[in-house]
């Protein structure tokens, strides 16, 4: 079995790609992948369920 690795940069978070692996004319299926959402967004995320939860309980 032979193993292939690529390194992408610049792609943008959140965002879905599409690629084939193959050879000359020859290709295989699409596949798909989606990059991390930056972490900030899901930290203040989290943040703002948190303060919801401690709100309802004080309430």
């Amino acid at each position: 079995m032979r193993t292939h690795s690529a390194v992408l940069d610049g792609l943008s978070h959140g965002t879905e790609y599409e690629y084939r692996v193959g050879t000359g004319d020859r290709f295989g299926p699409a596949h798909r992948f989606t990059t991390a959402r930056p972490a900030r967004e899901e930290e203040a995320g989290l943040r703002a369920l948190s303060g919801r939860r401690e709100q309802r309980e004080r309430g």
